[in-house]
This record gives C-alpha cells, structure tokens and sequence, in this order.
C-alpha cells in the first residue's frame, strides 16, 4: 500500500526538526512538490445542499467545498466550508470580487499562501493554465474561479497540518494567523476561530 503524504511529511519534519520555523516550511513545500497529486481514495457521496438560511449559489459553493475538501483526504470537510462562511458567507460578500487587503477570492486567499500551494502542488499549475511568475494571472484565478480557489484553500490547509495542527479549531487558527503566528494564540477562545465553529454549527445544525 502507497505511503500517505501524511507518513512522508512526519518523515520529513522528523529530519528537519533543527531548522528554523522558517526552513522546515521551504523543506516541507520542496518535499510535497515531489509526491503525486492528491486523490480521492474512494467515491465521493455528495452532501445535501439542503442547508439553513442561504441561497442556492451559496450551497452549491458549500457543496463544492466539501467535495474538494473530502478528495484532499480532510477528516473534517465541514471546516472548509466554516472558513468559507467565515471570509465571504460562500460568496455572498459583494466586494469580496474587488480586494483591498492583498486576498482574493471566496477563501479570501493572500498570493503568499498560493504560492506556497503551487510550489507544493505544482499539478496546479498546468491544470489552471498558470505561470508560477506570473502574479496578476494567479490573483485573477483566484477571483473568478471558485473551484481554484477551494482548491488552493483545501491544499493549503495540509500544509498547514505538517506543523501539528490537526483539530478544526486549531487549523482555523493557524488560518488566519499563519502557521507561526497561531502560536500566540488560544484556539479556543481566538473570535475568529469562535466565528468558524459557529458557522459549521450552523450549517449542520438541522442534519
């Protein structure tokens, strides 16, 4: 049976351990560029879009997101959805289209973080028609395609998990405060972290 890229990234951060916080990202994105493209183990059941108090372009968008997120092997799919009521209510926001603080898109995603995902999953690239260099095209796929965008976000979320942070509040925090920064932080008590949680409460509160 193949190793999970969950096996190999433990291996990794195991050898690695003396770096700095800095070097182990830059060694962990070279060791994900080099392993396959994720994929889904088993078929995918398709959740209900049935959910409370949004419109049928907001469920399709969170459906979406719980597919993407359950193909990428998250245990909890549900908190890419929460992160995604959390940045924009599933595309709701009208200004999200017109940044002002360096994110983009339904995930309100920095080009720092894209970058970090298609230096990990460089798949990426060709399967969006996108040059690594070439920023302004990046920001624009991450405007207008969603299906990018989620993408970008649920990758970015494995990243995420290579510095220990495995429960949905603890990577809903390293979210928004980066993988260093949640350090700082209390998960449990963080209100953007409260604002998560409180919209994936709400979303399944009926199922």
């Amino acid at each position: 049976m193949k190793k999970t890229i969950f096996a190999i990234l433990m291996a990794m951060s195991l050898s690695a351990w003396a770096q700095s916080d800095e070097d182990k990202y830059e060694a962990l994105i070279a060791s994900l560029s080099s392993q396959p493209e994720v994929t889904a183990s088993a078929p995918i059941a398709e959740p209900t879009p049935a959910f409370p108090n949004v419109s049928t372009q907001q469920a399709n968008l969170l459906v979406l997101a719980h597919q993407i997120a359950e193909k990428d092997g998250h245990k909890e799919p549900k908190l890419l959805q929460g992160l995604l009521m959390q940045e924009t209510r599933a595309g709701a926001d009208p200004n999200y289209k017109r940044p002002t603080n360096g994110c983009y898109g339904v995930l309100q995603l920095k080009i720092a973080a894209t970058q970090d995902v298609l230096k990990a999953y460089p798949e990426l690239l060709s399967k969006y028609n996108l040059n690594a260099r070439d920023q302004n095209a990046i920001k624009k796929k991450l405007i207008h395609n969603d299906e990018f965008n989620l993408t970008v976000g649920s990758r970015y979320l494995l990243i995420l998990k290579t510095y220990g942070y495995s429960t949905m509040k603890q990577l809903a925090l390293a979210w928004n405060q980066g993988a260093g920064g949640a350090k700082r932080f209390n998960a449990d008590t963080f209100p953007y972290v409260k604002g998560v949680v409180k919209h994936v409460k709400t979303l399944y509160a009926a199922k």
